[in-house]
């Protein structure tokens, strides 16, 4: 292939060197490549990260932005340099930070929740035509690895696939070269159903792509002790402290890393804990935090045990991968394991519509997304004096950023029930998110999200 058709001379030098080192069959159609971040985290500036996504239009590599998940490895000879100087053959060890490649990574198991679900609840699905400028590598590039793919060479889902990893570093990792354009690149902004309502939906609606929703991670506090040894028990303690009516999800660990008062390495060791035990059905981490029910949530049938859902096979191949949530259940509220008796908790979504947005243990569908917080906890959302229990729950917009007010029921347009945004006006042109020393993804200009 002539890569200089589809990128400049450096990413195609880069290319080249990596399908040299490549074997197999080429990528089949449908998959995507995906970039998992935490949308409701700061810029540098402290500007809400989607605003400075929308002001710059393109998503940056931690070369450009400085910052980081965990260690700020991107400058000459640290280890994201030395890195991607033996990945690339050296193609890039001259270039100008915003050349250089940006992370994210193949969801060859078609999961609802992005293809490495370690780095953040939410992501971006990017369109096919960025495969064909793309490089690969299994496992994460921080684990020196020695077997690469390009879209036309790829037998790293074949080595995946044999392999037995955590499910949080069970991804291919991916490289895009020549840029993230998220008006060109992107096919839609996915995000964690927890955020329908609240500035973070409000200011999605600014990117030039359609928005779409997953069913959701949460976790009850039970749940995080019940798997304490998994990151440690002083993390399951953190989430007890920050946890709203002994539930956490990615709302309530964005809202605790913008107070200021944790470390938020810790809170991204709390968010490993719901990433692994806490995401919803068509995620390949799905587990039944239930009491009663052990292990992994079931595969669909003709499925192998523990395979995740993939796109319904009515569907055609390529049509978006997120999923129906479960059944709506008739009749009363219910509250859900883990909670004290009259809190509420549901996901909202269009009366009757299938989909993402589908209600949770026994709630009727549309009802909205209350979590009620702890009074006066500074940054985060709480109800106010006097209100009832069942208000909605609002978080305190950024400055700059008006709190949202949720939509009037959407009609689902798509069949996989996800609920496009309405035409959105086009961002000036130009970013926002990679990866850490571990491999994580972190927002631009952002302040090291969990």
């Amino acid at each position: 292939m002539n890569f200089e058709e589809v990128a400049g001379p450096r990413a195609a030098a880069a290319l080249r060197h990596v399908a040299a080192r490549s074997a197999g069959p080429a990528v089949a159609d449908g998959l995507r490549i995906t970039l998992n971040f935490h949308p409701d985290r700061l810029a540098s500036g402290g500007s809400p990260l989607l605003h400075a996504l929308a002001r710059d239009g393109v998503y940056h590599s931690q070369f450009v932005t400085g910052t980081s998940n965990g260690g700020l490895t991107a400058h000459p000879g640290g280890d994201r340099w030395r890195w991607e100087s033996r990945i690339f053959g050296g193609a890039y060890d001259a270039a100008p930070p915003h050349e250089r490649p940006v992370y994210g990574a193949l969801d060859f198991r078609h999961q609802v929740v992005g293809a490495a679900p370690r780095f953040g609840s939410s992501h971006f699905r990017l369109a096919p035509a960025v495969l064909a400028r793309s490089t690969f590598c299994y496992p994460d590039s921080a684990a020196e690895p020695a077997d690469f793919g390009v879209a036309a060479g790829m037998h790293l889902i074949a080595l995946a696939e044999a392999d037995e990893r955590d499910p949080l570093n069970d991804y291919i990792e991916a490289h895009v070269h020549g840029g993230v354009d998220l008006a060109r690149d992107v096919e839609a902004l996915v995000l964690d159903a927890c955020y329908r309502g609240t500035p973070v939906e409000a200011a999605a609606r600014l990117l030039p792509c359609p928005v779409e929703w997953h069913p959701g991670y949460r976790i009850t506090v039970a749940g995080l002790y019940r798997h304490a040894d998994y990151r440690g028990r002083e993390f399951a303690d953190l989430g007890a402290r920050i946890a709203r009516d002994g539930v956490i999800d990615p709302r309530v660990i964005g809202d605790a890393a913008r107070t200021g008062r944790y470390v938020l390495q810790d809170l991204k060791m709390v968010w490993h804990t719901l990433a692994r035990f806490g995401a919803p059905e068509g995620a390949g981490t799905a587990y039944s935090d239930r009491p009663g029910v052990p292990g992994p949530v079931s595969a669909p049938p003709g499925l192998p045990s523990g395979a995740p859902r993939t796109t319904p096979p009515e569907l055609p191949a390529g049509a978006p991968r997120t999923i129906p949530g479960p059944p709506r259940a008739p009749g009363p509220a219910s509250t859900p394991p883990g909670l004290p008796a009259g809190a509420p908790r549901t996901i909202p979504g269009p009366p009757g519509a299938p989909g993402p947005a589908s209600a949770r243990s026994g709630l009727p569908a549309g009802a909205p997304h209350t979590t009620p917080g702890p009074p006066g906890l500074p940054g985060t959302a709480s109800d106010a004096p006097g209100a009832l229990s069942s208000a909605p729950r609002t978080t305190p917009a950024p400055p700059g950023l008006p709190a949202a007010t949720p939509d009037p029921p959407r009609a689902v347009s798509s069949p996989s029930g996800a609920t496009p945004d309405p035409p959105r006006r086009a961002p000036s042109p130009s970013g926002t998110t990679d990866r850490d020393a571990d491999g994580g993804h972190t927002p631009a200009s952002s302040t090291p999200s969990a």
